[in-house]
Formats: structure tokens, sequence, C-alpha cells
């Protein structure tokens, strides 16, 4: 009677630890205060308005379009395009104040023909300033003969600072791919921010740490689209969906 007691109790813990640990890593659901899903959208000349605000596109618009053939939901999704000569195609989407939580979700698309980089190539990142590269970025792994994304964060100065990759995998081409990631760039050089990216629901970064730099903007801004080392002389594009913005869970 003990012995089956005993097994009940186990098996009700066991149980009870496989819930919390599948809610711990299931994807929030955060209230969303801004979202871009480019239904309405139309492209200016460095800017695009869609859903009632204008964003810049930093160099041009060249090469970003809508594009009605492809989207992860509704009708459009936004394309960016990177010809030879070419190193920067991204949207401008949110200025985040530093030691604040920030939820955000995307969607991206890699066409098949989408080759794998032969220098550094991101896809978005989070920028808090020059003469630094950004304290979070997502990026197509250049040291690699497969297409995998790599995920990385920066914290010190901007003179010297720390280089930590928490995540390198293949990533899917020919299909759209949801990201979420709650994020807290810390600029008071203490262990106070954090990370945390789900892919396809799929808790792939869980980080808290060193994050940001304190020596450079009190703001982070959000940018999707393409940004890579001149050097590389392919032709690339991805496509883009679903941004939404919140800031607290639901």
């Amino acid at each position: 009677m003990q012995k089956k007691i005993f097994i009940l109790i186990l098996s009700i813990l066991l149980i009870s630890l496989l819930f919390f640990n599948h809610t711990k890593k299931k994807p929030p659901e955060f209230v969303i205060d801004q979202t871009l899903n480019f239904e309405d959208a139309t492209v200016n000349k460095d800017s695009i308005f869609t859903n009632g605000k204008i964003y810049s596109i930093h160099s041009s618009t060249n090469s970003v379009w809508l594009e009605n053939k492809l989207s992860r939901k509704g009708n459009n999704s936004l394309a960016f395009q990177l010809h030879p000569g070419e190193s920067r195609k991204e949207l401008k989407v949110l200025d985040i104040p530093n030691n604040t939580v920030k939820y955000i979700a995307f969607s991206v698309y890699f066409p098949l023909n989408y080759k794998v980089p032969t220098d550094w190539n991101l896809i978005a990142q989070w920028w808090q300033g020059s003469p630094a590269s950004p304290p979070i970025a997502f990026e197509i792994n250049s040291n690699s003969n497969e297409f995998q994304l790599r995920i990385l964060t920066r914290d010190g100065t901007s003179q010297n600072f720390n280089l930590v990759s928490h995540y390198i995998e293949n990533i899917e081409k020919g299909e759209w791919i949801d990201f979420i990631i709650k994020l807290r760039v810390n600029d008071n050089n203490d262990t106070n921010g954090l990370l945390k990216v789900w892919k396809n629901k799929n808790l792939i970064v869980d980080y808290s740490g060193r994050l940001g730099y304190s020596d450079l903007n009190d703001n982070t801004n959000f940018r999707i689209g393409l940004y890579r080392s001149p050097k590389i002389n392919t032709t690339v594009e991805a496509y883009y969906d679903e941004v939404l913005i919140g800031d607290h869970l639901e």
C-alpha cells in the first residue's frame, strides 16, 4: 500500500514538473501596442507608411517593396533586396528605452536561393548607437556551409565589450519563421539584462545577465531588414510580416 502511495505521489510530482517546464518555455501572450502588418502600407522615397505610422528606411527604399504574393497573414509582406555593392536596407521600427522590458514578434521568410553569406549578414538588430555593433543581433552565420541563424549579445563599453553567442542552428528557407522576443537592454553595467527568444513557439534563447553598453544611447533602436558586409557580392532578398510590439503580459 505504501509503495502504491509513493508511486502515485512521484507520478504527480513528475507531471507537475513537466507542466511547469512546458509553461515556462511556451511563448508569452503579450498585449500588442503596435502593429506593422503592411496591409495598407505605402512605400515612399525614404520611408514606409503602415498602420497609421511612418517608419524610416536606412538607407533607401530602392529594392524595398510590398509583396502581395507572399505573406504570413493577410495579403502583403515587406520585401528587402540587396544587390552586389549594397550593404543595407533596414526598417527602423522602434526606439526602446533601456532598462525596460519589451516584447517583440516578427515573421521572416528566406527564399530557397538565399546563399550562405561570405561575411557578416544581419537580418534583425537592436542598435544602441555608434561606434559599436548592436547589443542584440540576429544574423545568418557566415562560418558554416549550412544556412544557419546566429543570435548574439554584446555588453560592456563601445571600446571594451564582451560578445556572447547564444544560438547557432540551421534555419529554414522557403517557409515563414515566427519569432517572439522578450528583452531588456541594460546600460548600467550590471547583470539586469534579459533576452528570451522563441522560434516557431520553441524557446531557443533563455538568457539573463549583462546585455548592452554603458557608454552609448539610453535607448535601443529595433530594426528589421538586411544589413551585411559590403564585401558580399550576391543578390539576396527576404520578406517580413506581422511585426508586433508589446510592453506586458496579458
